[in-house]
């Protein structure tokens, strides 16, 4: 029998009404209770898409017994907009048909209960959103927190967090609270050596962790080495990690296989040595060969990155290894200064397979010191996977004989598509440079554009869009200065073309590139096939001949009037 909320003493609430401004969620805030009915008070169900659970219904309910808020397939999420707390030994049960989204603190401040269940499929530990302010406290470790069938380990700090996993290196465990670590002074190595399950931070942080290994070969990071786990909602601000020569380092993992990544960070610095791997978060993604693919989702880093001479580092992760089976690095981003040897990326320094799409990044990118030769691009150093929706903002400064690009370094493989580079491109002599692509070997370049300049030194090949050119490539174009020492062979767009035919529907600026010779859009050849010479006024007057107008838009206040892309729009 469904009874409404009046049977406790509550307003009488759960009369459709209008929506709450929440879409698709089963919505708790301070707005009256609406679209929501409650059966015998042991269970509260959204009956349309915009539903509103007033929350001091919802401490009423929960107070008076054990109680399931359901979203269903009709609102899809449950979403905390305000603080919740509750002393009493009740249960709460969240059953979300998508994700359980927490904007405000959510508090259990007795020997309650959570119990989380979703049907998203990106791992056993479904979706848990936390935004703004949004995280889930428990005041007792005994408490009880189970997520999709379930039951986790509360920890409330570092130590016991890395006691735990070092005595059982598998399990599932949660942190219940933010942890300064400031106050364990600096580890001199992994607090936690090796682990697998699942690490659930509940939107916690570990702020100021600190460690200096002083030996080489070691994975280093706040867990060393990770296989076969999922870690989540967790962050680090202002880590400072310091490993030698030769060892595999980044803030949360050092080293990682058939892993899970989402909605971590990083803020703060991350160093290798000579011949090291490292990335923000994460420093090496190894090839995988067992059964689950790894994916880095909705995660960022905004530490700086460096590793020594003949290191591989990306602002990140430092490589990203291939799969058996499909990986992916999606809606992920770093900001921070990455210096590395022999590949370096303001992403990810070596991808080699994993997709990476909806990701971006914005710090300036430069090789070691005494480094040459080598592979340094704005997102990529060099990448054989899929990039799409893809974009980066940086400089990229590179050495004598490297290849060098705005986007991506080496492309030697995959789809390149919507994507785009903004930083200038500069490297030394004999070395290879565009705005865009360094060097593409082997990738399908589609719809993407470079604006930044493009220089390089004696005997090299820069190109505003391709360094050096050998497979696909069309519906782009370039717009910044290219500049080459004596002997180097400089095109518009194309610096040297070995594939010629596939190329189609290129364009470049002869006014702002410098190269107005309209012979010269690949410097070798000349009249190269597929390329074409336009002004500023024509590319800002409208579209390129052949630009799809679905995915293509100009905007006189956008990208400086020239065409952008609608699924990649600049920032603003």
């Amino acid at each position: 029998m469904n009874r409404p909320l009046v049977a406790i003493a509550l307003p009488l609430a759960l009369l459709s009404a209008q929506a709450t401004g929440a879409k698709a969620a089963l919505v708790i805030s301070k707005d009256p209770s609406r679209n929501v009915t409650c059966s015998n008070e042991f269970s509260c169900s959204a009956t349309k898409a915009n539903a509103n659970l007033n929350v001091r219904d919802l401490s009423k309910l929960l107070n008076a017994r054990d109680l399931t808020l359901i979203a269903g397939s009709e609102a899809l999420d449950i979403d905390f907009k305000v603080p919740f707390a509750w002393t009493r030994p009740r249960t709460l049960t969240l059953q979300a048909h998508r994700s359980v989204v927490f904007e405000e603190p959510v508090t259990v401040q007795g020997a309650g209960s959570l119990d989380i269940s979703t049907n998203y499929p990106g791992g056993s530990g479904g979706a848990l959103d936390f935004v703004n302010r949004g995280k889930v406290d428990f005041w007792d470790a005994s408490s009880n927190l189970t997520i999709n069938s379930q039951p986790y380990t509360l920890v409330s700090d570092l130590p016991t967090l890395a006691q735990r996993i070092n005595a059982n290196s598998y399990g599932y465990i949660a942190l219940i609270k933010d942890y300064d670590a400031s106050a364990d002074g600096v580890y001199s190595g992994s607090p936690a050596a090796s682990f697998s399950g699942a690490l659930e931070g509940l939107g916690h942080k570990i702020s100021n962790l600190s460690i200096n290994d002083p030996s080489p070969y070691d994975a280093v990071g706040l867990i060393g080495t990770v296989d076969e786990a999922e870690v989540r909602n967790i962050g680090l601000p202002n880590a400072t990690i310091v490993a030698q020569d030769s060892t595999s380092v980044g803030a949360l993992i050092g080293s990682a296989n058939e892993i899970g990544i989402e909605h971590c960070y990083v803020t703060g610095t991350v160093q290798g040595g000579q011949y090291s791997t490292v990335g923000g978060l994460i420093g090496g993604l190894s090839r995988n060969y067992g059964y689950y693919p790894s994916t880095v989702r909705d995660s960022r880093s905004f530490a700086r990155v460096s590793g020594g001479l003949y290191s591989t580092a990306g602002g990140l992760i430092g490589t990203a290894g291939g799969s058996q089976l499909p990986s992916a690095i999606e809606n992920t981003y770093a900001t921070g200064k990455v210096i590395g040897g022999t590949y370096v990326g303001g992403l990810v320094g070596y991808a080699s397979g994993p997709a990476i799409t909806d990701s971006h990044a914005t710090g300036a990118v430069a090789m070691a010191q005494g480094q040459s030769y080598g592979y340094a691009g704005g997102l990529a150093g060099s990448s054989s996977g899929d990039i799409q929706r893809a974009y980066s903002l940086g400089y990229v400064k590179a050495s004598d004989g490297a290849y060098a690009g705005g986007l991506v370094g080496w492309g030697y493989g995959g789809k390149i598509y919507w994507t785009y580079a903004n930083g200038s491109v500069k490297a030394g002599d004999s070395a290879t440079a565009g705005g865009l692509i360094g060097d593409n070997e082997n990738a399908d370049v589609r719809f993407s554009y470079a604006t930044g300049a493009v220089s390089i030194g004696q005997n090299g090949y820069a190109g505003g869009l391709v360094g050096q050119h050998r497979h696909l490539l069309s519906y782009s174009f370039s717009t910044g200065a290219v500049t080459a020492g004596t002997g180097s062979t400089a095109g518009g767009a194309v610096g040297a073309d070995y594939g010629r035919k596939d190329v189609f529907r290129v364009y470049w600026d002869t006014d702002t590139s410098g190269i107005s010779d309209a012979s010269a859009g690949a410097g070798n050849p000349p009249n190269d096939y597929g390329i074409a010479p336009l002004t500023s006024a024509e590319l800002q007057s409208g579209l390129p001949r052949g630009f799809d107008r679905s995915m293509w838009a100009r905007d006189p206040g956008i990208n400086n009037g020239f065409p952008y892309l609608r699924s990649v729009p600049p920032p603003q």
